[in-house]
């Protein structure tokens, strides 16, 4: 790994933007293309633990947790588009959120990432080799339902906020239930 400023770990906060600096000032943007702290952290197509869709078409997804100086902490949210029958990958979205004393800032975008991702995979279209292709999300073939991004970015965001969180097993993660869907404020989504 290079040692240049894109690789230093957060020092400071910028007052203006909000995002951290590394220790030569240098801001650490979301929207800088190049391989900085924040682009190496997240890796969605790469580690493919979160997803929705079906084996040919889906979204994957992956956040990072930044502990910055001075309590300024950072969650970064990232998606990518994989649809094998359209033949494309591409980025989705990228958001660095700063969180803040009671709200779910980062578990609200996570929320609309996830609706994103099942409209996306729910809307028909033609696939490259000119059929119809109609979407869904397996979640035999995940191992997962669709809110599991959700529910570890809320319950991540909690933990960088200082709560004290239930213990939940990765299962009740993955494909939820009562207690979980409750604790994540998502029985009002799912009936």
């Amino acid at each position: 790994m290079s040692q240049d400023y894109n690789y230093e770990p957060a020092k400071s906060v910028d007052k203006v933007t909000g995002y951290p600096k590394d220790r030569w000032g240098h801001l650490l943007d979301k929207y800088d293309e190049r391989d900085t702290l924040f682009r190496e952290l997240t890796s969605p197509y790469g580690s493919l633990h979160f997803a929705v869709g079906d084996g040919e078409d889906f979204y994957c997804f992956d956040f990072a947790t930044i502990t910055g100086p001075n309590g300024h902490n950072f969650i970064i949210l990232h998606s990518t588009i994989n649809s094998e029958t359209a033949c494309f990958i591409e980025g989705g979205s990228y958001e660095v959120i700063t969180p803040v004393q009671d709200e779910t800032l980062a578990a609200d975008v996570a929320l609309g990432m996830t609706d994103d991702a099942l409209e996306w995979v729910s809307e028909p279209f033609y696939s490259c080799h000119n059929r119809m292709k109609y979407g869904k999300h397996t979640k035999r073939g995940w191992n997962q339902d669709p809110w599991y991004f959700y529910r570890s970015v809320f319950i991540a965001e909690q933990q960088l906020l200082g709560r004290d969180t239930p213990t939940f097993s990765e299962r009740q993660r993955r494909i939820g239930g009562k207690r979980i869907n409750t604790y994540t404020k998502l029985t009002h989504i799912i009936t």
